[in-house]
Formats: structure tokens, sequence, C-alpha cells
């Protein structure tokens, strides 16, 4: 998991006392130290190098009625502390742009008769079909189009509903396929929820895997959203039936594994179905992942990798969320009969073998790993090694907690806010002599899954080099939906319980307002979309709630409880990180950012 630090060391006279430092946790799984002569610069100074910070970018700062710095006496977050932070997540974006990651995976021949992937060869002669499904697909398909042109027979891609006109509008025309390509493009799965559009686009995938022969080559290219992009329900189940199923379990908190487990089992191309329908064809797979710990049979439901699940599993994960009374009669029909051996026995049209012809002879058990390569290009972990690089060359003292965040996004806010608040204690224990350096890292409790000395370490440098500290971290909590009609996402509740977090925090507080310690918390999708909304995620301060109450007069915790974040930042008029579709998807990037005046009085806070 990840969590952010703030360390506070008072400055005695003699002490550079009018030098300020910003340190930032990033919570991306790296931490860097940058100083600066003043908050009131627009460069800093590294090594040397002086440096002009960029544009705001995409957090959004509406005023309300006045400038923020005059409002209630709520002073602004430093411009500082956000365009760091925004440099470091767009870093951690940049390194998963989907057509680079295809282009440096794929090498052609000098004849082009020859194509390797993954230390595999396979011969080219016009035999080349492309399917693909997911939310990074465009730019990767259009990659895929520009190397393989001449043998590309075929094609199909599952993408988005509105991705190619975002593209066109925000300038990034490099990720759409040209007018004459031989890829079909198809849009649907508005707001990541399967459609008719988007099944159509699964048909029509199927139909290519189906009648291609032995030497083809069927490639696939998938992404997170792949999921909604490919509905193919089990006969005799419809697309609205499989939609209501994910609907209920996801709203009492499954997991994206646990859904991904349920649509394999329901679904006639998922759990590996895609490549048993393409045999006897080589299938290779371009992989960009969206699930912690990057299990090649989840992500997007694993139409190309064996499925190890079972029925059993999808009915343990429904009454594991008491939802079994909530389930149509056919998933329960198909659940319960299958599981008694029934349509076995029957072999009714839609369990039948995928291929009946003398090259798949009914009843044959083909092992799919044998004629399938699964590629994996672009993970959370990258984007967080990018985002750790971007924070050293700003300074920062990196540290990488975790990639693998889990839980109730609300729950990981607040720990995030805990960590914060136990360094700042343990940092007032060693200015006040109770305690020494090495002392100070045993404050900082272990978390599950989280690099926990990684960061002690982190924390013991920057206590002895007077040193600013960037904590990263990535992964995909989830929400429990308790409110009807609230608009939000995993990331910007996150980012809201963290804001409410802080604000009860008399240490974090007290510091805030004597201008010793200042704090960012960002998080957002690497997809640019945080649920069925514009924004990507969203970013607060220790003051966002100040603002909430006394100047715009709305109740944040109202927000959070109806599970409103979306409509919160955006009544509040600023916080929202809004990027538009970026055309990948490897989860999500947390950055929680601390700068420090070292100048100031931290024994008064303290």
């Amino acid at each position: 998991m990840a969590s952010s630090i703030m360390v506070l060391i008072h400055q005695t006279p003699g002490c550079c006392s009018k030098m300020a430092f910003m340190m930032r946790t990033c919570l991306c799984s790296s931490v860097c130290v940058l100083p600066f002569s003043t908050r009131k610069h627009s460069t800093f100074v590294q090594a040397g190098v002086v440096s002009s910070l960029p544009p705001l970018g995409s957090v959004r700062r509406t005023p309300v009625n006045r400038p923020f710095s005059e409002r209630a006496g709520v002073r602004k977050m430093s411009s500082a502390l956000e365009e760091h932070t925004r440099m470091i997540f767009d870093a951690g974006l940049r390194s998963v742009e989907p057509s680079s990651l295809v282009k440096n995976s794929l090498t052609l021949s000098d004849d082009r008769t020859e194509l390797s992937v993954d230390g595999r060869t396979y011969s080219l002669a016009g035999n080349v079909y492309v399917v693909g499904f997911g939310k990074a697909v465009l730019g990767m398909s259009t990659a895929v189009d520009h190397l393989l042109r001449d043998h590309i027979v075929d094609g199909v891609v599952s993408v988005p509903r509105g991705i190619q006109d975002d593209f066109s509008r925000n300038g990034k025309t490099d990720l759409l396929l040209p007018s004459d390509s031989k890829i079909k493009v198809i849009e649907g799965a508005k707001n990541n929820l399967p459609d008719e559009d988007a099944a159509r686009a699964a048909n029509e995938i199927s139909n290519i895997a189906r009648n291609i022969g032995k030497n083809d080559i069927l490639l696939v290219l998938i992404s997170g959203g792949g999921s909604a992009l490919l509905p193919c329900p089990i006969a005799p189940i419809t697309l609205e039936e499989k939609c209501h199923v994910t609907k209920v379990i996801a709203s009492k908190g499954a997991t994206i594994n646990e859904l991904n487990t349920v649509r394999k089992q329901l679904s006639a191309l998922k759990g590996g179905k895609l490549a048993q329908i393409s045999y006897p064809a080589k299938v290779v797979s371009l992989i960009l992942s969206d699930i912690v710990g990057d299990p090649l049979d989840l992500i997007a439901s694993g139409p190309t990798v064996t499925d190890k699940s079972t029925k059993q599993d999808c009915i343990d994960i429904i009454h594991r969320y008491s939802a079994w009374r909530e389930m149509p009669v056919s998933v329960k029909d198909y659940l319960h009969h299958s599981q008694l051996g029934v349509f076995e026995e029957e072999q009714p049209p839609f369990l039948a073998p995928p291929k009946s012809d003398p090259v798949f002879p009914s009843g044959e058990n083909v092992d799919i790993d044998v004629y399938t390569d699964n590629v994996l290009l672009g993970t959370n972990v990258r984007a967080l090694n990018a985002a750790f690089e971007q924070a050293a060359v700003l300074g920062y003292i990196p540290c990488i907690l975790s990639s693998r965040v889990t839980g109730e996004a609300r729950i990981v806010g607040e720990k995030y806010v805990d960590l914060v608040g136990k360094i700042v204690q343990a940092a007032s224990d060693l200015h006040l002599g109770d305690k020494n350096v090495l002392e100070v890292g045993a404050e900082i409790q272990d978390w599950e899954e989280a690099d926990i000395a990684g960061l002690r370490d982190a924390v013991i440098r920057c206590l002895q080099t007077k040193s600013n500290l960037c904590i990263l971290a990535g992964g995909e909590p989830t929400v429990t939906l308790r409110g009807k009609e609230g608009i939000g996402g995993r990331n910007q509740e996150l980012v809201l319980s963290a804001a409410l977090e802080m604000h009860k925090n008399n240490l974090l507080r007290q510091s805030v307002r004597n201008g010793a310690v200042d704090i960012s918390v960002l998080a957002a999708g690497t997809d640019g979309q945080d649920g069925p909304n514009p924004a990507a995620g969203a970013m607060a301060t220790p003051r966002t709630v100040t603002l909430a109450e006394d100047v715009v007069k709305i109740n944040p915790t109202e927000y959070l409880e109806r599970n409103d974040s979306y409509s919160f930042f955006r009544d509040l008029g600023e916080g929202h990180v809004v990027t538009g579709l970026t055309g990948t998807n490897v989860m999500d990037i947390h950055v929680v950012m601390v700068s420090f005046d070292f100048s100031a009085k931290y024994q008064s806070n303290l």
C-alpha cells in the first residue's frame, strides 16, 4: 500500500534559516528531494541546473468569487507543489504510452518476412489478422498497422465510445488509424459499461477468429477495459442479464479479480475461449495490465489464457456478497445445472466445442498454451518506475511504497494521512531529543503489501539530510456504494477521504496553518476515467475541507457518504484532475506530496 510522510525538523539559528524545502510524498514507489530558495520562485535549482515549471496542465482551479488566496484566510496551494505532483504523475503516464510499447516489442526482419515477438519468430506472408479490445488498443493497433500493414488481411478493434473524437480534439492524431487501414474500429461501452455496439464488435472478432487457418497469425491486442468491450454472454444468458450480474456484485464491493472470474464463467470468449476458437492458427497477444499483480488470466478476463477458475468459484463469489437472490434465473440455471452435469450431458449448442471441423475434431481437448504467446508489455510498476525517475530529476528522495494498493478507497485515503501523521509525530520526538534518527523509522507501522523497510530507509535519509520526501504507489482500490444518486470514482473518493482525514488531524492542520508544512494528495486513473464522469481523479490539500465548509458552504462528509466525490470537487470549484481519455490503462497512480519550510517554528506546532 502507499502512504505519505511528513517530516518536521526545527531549524536553530545559524542553520540555513531562510531556506525553504518542499517535501512530497508521491504514492508511486519513489522518493525525491527538491530544495527551493523560496516558495515564490517559479524555478528551482538542483545540481546547478535551473528548470522552469511547466503550465499547470489539467488540474482545474476554478475561482469562487475571489482569488483563492483572499478567501476567508484560506491559503492557496503552493503552485510548485501542484506542478511537481502533476509532473510526476504525467511522467508515469508517458511511460506506458501504448504505441511506443508495441513498437518496442515487435521486430521485423530486414526482408519483412519474419516477425519476432518475445523470443519467438513467426513467418509473414499476408497472413496477419488483428483483433483488440480495451482502452489502450487504438494506439496499439495504430502501431501494428504501421509496422505490419503489408501483411494484414483483416482486423477489428473494440474501443471506448468517443475515443477517436477525443484524440482528435486533444492533438493525439498519431494514435488514430489511417482511413485506408484494414483494421476496423468499433466504439462502444460508454462509461465502461457493455452495450450492443461492444457486443457487435465481439461478434465480429469471434467471426474472424473462427475463420482463420493453421498458417495464419491472430494478433490480439488487450488492455484494461477489455472486459466491457468484449461482451459475449454464453447462451441463454442475455447481455442485459450479464451486465446486471456484474453491476450487483460490483456495487457490493467485489474486487476486479472477482468480477473477472464471474465474467469468464458467463462468457463465450473470455477465459481462454477466444484462443480456443482460433485453433489451429497461431495466437500472439500483446497485453497492458490493469490488475494488481498482472495475472494474465484476469486482464480483460483472459480471453487468450487458460482459465483455471470454475463455475463453483463463480457461485461462491456471488454468495460471498449475498447476491444470489438478485441473480437472473438464466444465470442461476446455467451455473446450477452446469455444476450438476446436466448441460454437459445434454450438450446444448452454446456448450459445444468451439470448432467442429477436420482441424478441430469435436471433443478434442487442445492446450491453448501450445499455440498462444501472451506478452505483457505495460504495467503499473513500469509507470511507477518512470514517476520515480521524474521525482529524482526534480530532486526528491524517491521511494516506491507499493504497486498493489487495494481495499476500500476511502480507507486507503485515511491510511495515507495516518502515515503522514505518524511521521510528523516521530519527527517531533526527534526534535525534542526523545528519539534518534534510527528510532524514528519504527513509527512507520507495517502495511500489507507495502515496502515498509524501503519507506523507513527513505524517511531516515530525509531526516539525516534534511531533504524532502516523495512516496509513490499504485494499484486499484474499490468503492462500496452507499448512495444511489452520487457521481464519483475510486480516485476522487480516496482523495476526498484523505482531505477529511487531514482536516481532522490537529497536528497536520496546525502545521499547515503556521506555514511549516504543505501537503498535496493526488490519485488518478491512467486511463483518464474515474467512473462515469469527465475526471481522471482529484487533488486535495489540508485546506480543501476548510475551503468547502467556510467559503463554499458545502459539507464534504455528506458528499463522501453518498459516494458523490465528483460532485464535491465540481461544487468546490477546484481539485479535479482532467486528462481526457489517455489511450492507456495500467490502473491508478497515487501521489502524496509534502513540503516543509524549515525556517518555521515547528516547536509551536508539535
